[in-house]
């Protein structure tokens, strides 16, 4: 376990930015679509200074992590379905990668 831990530790942040344009969500929600996060989660993988299994988790987890702390605190928050959208729009970019 210490040495998956390290390997993690030793991973160099990448700052993700998902950052969801408040004109197309504000006034006229129904016609925002998912974000193509394929070019950055891309670039994450490509910096990585070790491509390793451990370090593509960390990876896709933190901009899990991220996109789904700025879905919940958008304001106004989007309808359920549109976050859900976003959410599966980052998936397949990992799958992808």
């Amino acid at each position: 376990m210490t040495a998956k831990r390290d390997t993690i530790h030793h991973v160099k942040p990448f700052p993700l930015r998902f950052s969801v344009l408040a004109s197309e969500l504000r006034g006229r929600p129904e016609k925002a679509m998912a974000r193509d996060y394929y070019p950055l989660m891309a670039r994450a993988i490509a910096s990585l200074e070790q491509n390793t299994a451990e370090a593509r988790q960390a990876v896709y987890e933190h901009a899990r992590r991220v996109l789904r702390e700025q879905v919940r605190d958008f304001e106004p928050a989007p309808p359920a379905s549109q976050r859900m959208d976003e959410m599966l729009a980052l998936e397949d970019a990992i799958r992808k990668v």
